[in-house]
């Protein structure tokens, strides 16, 4: 126990965090594995830790008014600042017992949920939040879940990303360039040199390590554009077709689909950059 917990202290995890499935997590996290020096954890790949962290908040916060009440406890704020910060330390010995000793241990989660609860249990990690199109985000998943309809998924990514912004505008905004950044899903597509050397700035690591050379040959996988045998979305890792472009699928949109979206995510569309208006 001793050797993990010199890593958490050594280690600085780094997370990608989505408002919701589709958004290109296992791009961004394939991308950042090209890095000789970050690994996933060999069980929890995709790990959802922090979904439920609000029942992890309540704990800290019950424990916390009860101590309030002990008149021998000199500073309760101090021990529930400490109390969240060994919690978080235990969920990270968690998922570094299952790298290697000389890797940087990378998360990914597609979901935003507890965002804003992050930086109380892993003051010290980076945080990557990645964002994409929602239109494209409800074709996706459209394509991957017929059972549900349309309507769902454009509230799932409505909600999702309006808890983003909440954080990007509100808590987070002092932080944004230390402790996080925002990566679009986009620029990994369209300008993948210039986002990739961002990110590694930011997250303070050599680019030199970094295998460009193999950047070109991703493959892709869980494209909701490449089917398996059966007629669904494939999840196994294939090599990128030619004419592959996961930007702008929504694009054949009825007006009545795109309608319905503007009602029902056209705000968040608008507050996060990808159109100036609703005239689209």
């Amino acid at each position: 126990m001793s050797k993990l917990l010199t890593q958490v202290q050594q280690n600085v995890p780094v997370y990608i965090m989505s408002p919701m499935q589709r958004c290109g997590t296992n791009h961004l996290a394939d991308i950042l594995l090209l890095h000789s020096g970050f690994q996933l954890p060999n069980v929890l790949e995709e790990d959802f830790v922090f979904e439920h962290a609000d029942l992890l908040y309540e704990y800290v916060e019950r424990t916390y008014k009860r101590w309030r009440r002990l008149n021998w406890i000199d500073n309760p704020d101090e021990c529930r600042r400490l109390f969240e910060l060994h919690l978080g330390q235990g969920i990270l010995l968690f998922l570094l017992d299952q790298i290697d000793d000389n890797k940087r241990l990378l998360l990914k989660t597609p979901d935003c949920k507890n965002i804003d609860k992050f930086f109380r249990f892993f003051p010290g990690a980076k945080l990557l939040l990645l964002m994409r199109d929602g239109r494209d985000v409800v074709e996706s998943a459209v394509r991957k879940w017929p059972q549900r309809r349309d309507e769902y998924w454009m509230r799932q990514w409505a909600n999702c990303s309006r808890r983003m912004l909440d954080f990007i505008e509100g808590s987070g905004l002092d932080s944004r360039g230390k402790a996080w950044e925002l990566v679009r899903y986009e620029e990994l597509v369209e300008r993948p040199e210039a986002a990739i050397k961002g990110i590694l700035e930011f997250l303070g690591v050599d680019e030199l390590a970094f295998k460009w050379d193999e950047l070109t040959h991703l493959p892709v996988r869980g494209s909701s554009s490449i089917l398996d045998a059966h007629g669904r979305v494939s999840q196994e890792a294939v090599e990128k077709p030619k004419e592959f472009n996961p930007i702008g699928r929504w694009q054949h949109w009825s007006m009545w689909r795109k309608r319905k979206f503007k009602k029902i995510a056209g705000r968040e569309l608008i507050d996060l950059g990808y159109e100036a208006n609703g005239r689209w």
